[in-house]
């Protein structure tokens, strides 16, 4: 046979080797907990209509707190970037003083850390492993040992979806920690390899079997080219079992003032403040409006290490990553409606 005929003859032979090969170690690497020896074995996603929402109305009308709250409210932390009060939603029923949203309460300083622990009962981390296990190095902040941190160990079906929380620990102080990740980097590899066509996943095995660093830049420019709407339709897709954790937290009249943030408080913080919103009955363009306020916070923070969506900012495209402009909000609104 003609020579190009033959190397495509080797190749087609070997990607259908590779394919047998390396499945099982494919999907272990992308969803890590998987036993899998076939791609008939995957269960159906769990819609996102499906996903079982607590009762949030108790955010309107609960009682004060044993901690006791400024009369006007928590004030300005200029320390803590993008905080505010989800009271200030235009047409939102939030009494004020119960529910805020804010970038990662670590970079508080002496004075707003007192402030925060006198105001805010409850904080629910939505932050990564990875990204709080660096907390003692990245921040020189005494806030978290303030707070009983409440962690949580994540259950797995059989095709490697998150179905259930466990507690790991308890927390017996009167002020509490929620930690409470809704995405990371293993979620990313998972999403991302199920939205790839065929080819493309027989190349991303292909990379597995000798070159992580390709497979790698492979996942990243695809998350570049998809963008933020990703981020937020993974969550919607994996993150069940703990928006429906953070939901009943944010409802339990118990636990407030609560307080939910991420590293900027823009993305993963946006999409539940969200989730928050929308089940109160607030306008779509009330939320996209409370959304775009977001949109120059990593200028504000200055941080170049500063994690967007549980991913490195060095790897993002920052026109892309860095902003919150109106039509991702519109877009996830869209797709939780679907």
């Amino acid at each position: 046979p003609p020579p190009a005929c033959s190397m495509l003859g080797r190749i087609a032979v070997a990607s259908c080797v590779l394919f047998w090969l390396h499945l099982d170690v494919c999907f272990a690497f992308f969803a890590p907990g998987m036993a899998i020896t076939g791609f008939s074995k995957l269960k159906t996603p769990v819609m996102r209509n499906q996903i079982p929402l607590p009762r949030v109305e108790s955010i309107r009308t609960c009682t004060r707190s044993r901690v006791q709250m400024q009369a006007s409210g928590l004030p300005t932390l200029e320390g803590v970037k993008n905080t505010r009060d989800l009271a200030s939603v235009k047409g939102s029923p939030v009494k004020p003083g119960r529910c805020y949203r804010a970038s990662c309460v670590g970079t508080a300083n002496m004075e707003e850390t007192q402030t925060i622990v006198e105001n805010i009962k409850t904080l629910v981390d939505l932050r990564s492993d990875l990204e709080y296990l660096n907390d003692s190095v990245k921040y020189n902040s005494t806030i978290f040992s303030l707070y009983d941190s409440l962690i949580y160990d994540v259950k797995c079906s059989k095709s490697g979806r998150p179905t259930e929380l466990v507690p790991r620990t308890t927390a017996s102080g009167e002020r509490t920690r929620h930690m409470l990740s809704v995405i990371d980097e293993k979620l990313y590899k998972r999403g991302v390899f199920k939205r790839l066509n065929i080819f493309k996943k027989l190349k991303a095995m292909m990379y597995l079997a000798v070159s992580y660093t390709n497979l790698r830049k492979m996942f990243i420019e695809f998350i570049n080219k998809a963008g933020l709407p990703l981020l937020n339709e993974l969550i919607l897709d994996y993150g069940g079992p703990s928006l429906k954790a953070i939901l009943e937290v944010l409802a339990d009249r118990s636990s407030h003032p609560v307080a939910f943030y991420c590293t900027a408080g823009k993305d993963r913080t946006g999409l539940v403040a969200m989730l928050v919103l929308a089940m109160l009955g607030v306008d779509d363009e009330a939320i996209v409006n409370d959304y775009v306020l977001s949109d120059d916070v990593y200028r504000d923070l200055g941080d170049k290490d500063a994690m967007v969506g549980a991913l490195r900012q060095q790897e993002l495209e920052p026109d892309r990553f860095l902003r919150a402009p109106r039509s991702v909000m519109e877009q996830s609104l869209r797709l939780l409606r679907t």
